[in-house]
């Protein structure tokens, strides 16, 4: 069972535009609104698949309510968290006619120390050796930032395998509890350590195994020029399939979906790594964070080039 964690949900409101032009009036041709964040990105493109998760969410005020309404239209199993300091937040993403996206963040509600212990107490109630968490998204205010290496450490004492996808301090507190999935982006793989220069493809899977340590596998993707999949012993680079993008949100996401879902099911590391790449070109082919449909991923799956390095 796949347990997906979001701290700092959002109602994320998509607007499509020509240009986006700063102090005039921007006139939007198309508008999507949607229950998004990176851990419920997951479970949604796990129903497409087939799979049942565990939406673990914290939630606030009227914000929260509507995400609630949201979710509950796609059918996801949700436990939520109710708090009192806040709103869940909306974001604004706005796209223009050649893919380039701006987006404007809400900061989310505050949680209290109580609020925390409530939270990893609910979290625990899950944990077990066939159970895999998905920790990743942005970090709520008034929440420690360690908590994602805390949560690691509380359920990994309990059998369970945990999912990481974070940046900056969450990341690196993260992974001093050693996560067993991984899913920085090459910007997140430089930063965590300390590059000033574009990395080799060789260089990528150096840190990225350096990195992954003795986990299972680690994505780092590369925007529009695909990303690289790397184990112990395995690794390959993917160039982006060409399609026509319509949103680049929750592509990460359906990353981390694909290499779970191949884990679970004993796939073999071609067959993850190809259900992992198709389903993510498939999510940037549809409106607003919403997944491909099966069909399309298995589609895709014929067209992913795979390049052993």
């Amino acid at each position: 069972m796949v347990i997906t964690l979001t701290l700092n949900p959002s109602i994320d409101f998509i607007v499509h535009t020509d240009e986006l032009r700063v102090n005039e009036l921007n006139r939007v041709s198309a508008a999507v609104c949607s229950a998004g964040s990176k851990g419920i990105n997951v479970s949604k493109t796990l129903q497409v698949y087939g799979e049942e998760s565990v939406c673990v969410a914290v939630l606030a005020g009227k914000g929260g309510r509507d995400f609630a309404g949201y979710l509950a239209e796609n059918g996801c199993r949700t436990d939520y968290l109710w708090i009192d300091g806040g709103e869940t937040r909306t974001n604004i993403k706005v796209m223009d006619k050649d893919g380039n996206m701006t987006e404007i963040n809400g900061p989310g509600p505050t949680m209290t120390g109580a609020d925390v212990d409530k939270l990893i107490e609910k979290l625990e109630s899950y944990a077990e050796p066939d159970s895999i968490f998905v920790l990743g998204g942005s970090i709520v205010p008034g929440c420690p930032k360690d908590i994602y290496r805390t949560i690691t450490e509380r359920v990994s004492a309990r059998g369970a395998k945990v999912a990481l996808d974070a940046d900056g301090a969450a990341l690196k507190e993260g992974m001093l509890a050693h996560p067993h999935f991984l899913k920085p982006n090459r910007y997140e793989l430089e930063q965590y350590y300390g590059c000033t220069e574009h990395l080799s493809d060789e260089e990528i899977v150096k840190l990225g195994r350096e990195m992954l340590g003795d986990g299972i596998m680690i994505c780092v993707s590369d925007g529009g020029n695909g990303g690289f999949y790397i184990t112990g012993d395995r690794a390959c680079k993917v160039p982006a399939i060409p399609v026509d993008v319509r949103s680049c949100c929750g592509a990460g996401d359906s990353v981390v979906t694909g290499m779970l879902y191949g884990y679970e099911h004993g796939l073999s590391f071609e067959d993850t790594v190809r259900l992992a790449a198709a389903t993510s070109t498939g999510a940037v082919t549809t409106e607003g964070t919403e997944p491909a449909s099966m069909e399309l991923i298995n589609e895709l799956k014929d067209r992913v080039e795979i390049i052993e390095l």
